[in-house]
């Protein structure tokens, strides 16, 4: 837990358990630096609604309504943190919203492929993907990509041979094998390389983001060992 000492015209603030900064408690409060905490390292904007490692039962049961509650939930909260009042964390709170806005875009249509593969164009933030046109024409094709996809996969894995039998072998015959393909080319394909690449490229980065945080305090303790 994160937790705050005062000392007269400052005080303390604890992250992660082990890392202590010390501020000045006339410029900034207790609220604004615990939610501007938040907003850095919160993981705040994350929608957690995997579409990737997902088997047949689950992917019946994906719904829009989970992820829409999810995401008006995030938002209140991004909306409602008292951060700080400088430039930079109000674009980072805007950088947070616009990533959330875009990620729950993004899972909404990859969801709905699922029962209409054609909906993966609705996803316009990204201007190309190959995968997308591999999913909505399906058949022979998006089985032929579907091994391509994991033999390039399990050769960044420790045990290639493993990797390619139990993500391809085992299940090309299955009765599912569309599904499957359609679940990793949607998974490693479409949304790792298209549209989470997206995301993250057009998000501020950690490096800034701990830089500017750095500002806040006096002093900053940082303890390596956690334990």
């Amino acid at each position: 837990m994160d937790s705050l000492c005062g000392f007269s015209q400052t005080k303390s603030f604890r992250w992660e358990d082990c890392s202590e900064g010390i501020y000045d408690s006339t410029k900034f409060t207790t609220s604004q630096i615990e939610d501007t905490y938040a907003l850095c390292y919160g993981g705040i904007e994350v929608i957690f609604e995997d579409v990737t490692f997902i088997n047949t039962d689950k992917a019946a049961k994906l719904n829009v309504i989970n992820l829409v509650d999810q995401y008006y939930s995030k938002l209140s909260k991004i909306r409602n943190l008292n951060i700080v009042n400088l430039p930079f964390f109000e674009e980072l709170k805007e950088d947070k919203i616009n990533y959330l806005n875009h990620c729950f875009l993004a899972k909404r249509v990859a969801i709905l492929s699922f029962k209409n593969p054609k909906i993966l164009r609705e996803y316009t933030v990204i201007d190309s993907c190959e995968y997308t046109d591999i999913i909505i024409e399906g058949g022979q094709k998006m089985l032929e990509q579907w091994e391509v996809l994991w033999k390039k996969e399990c050769k960044k894995n420790g045990n290639p041979e493993k990797c390619f039998q139990d993500h391809y072998t085992n299940l090309r015959n299955s009765p599912d094998n569309f599904f499957y393909a359609h679940q990793a080319l949607l998974g490693f394909g479409w949304w790792n390389t298209c549209a989470n690449r997206n995301l993250y490229e057009n998000s501020i980065k950690d490096e800034r983001i701990w830089e500017e945080f750095q500002t806040l305090f006096i002093k900053i303790n940082l303890e390596e060992d956690c334990d």
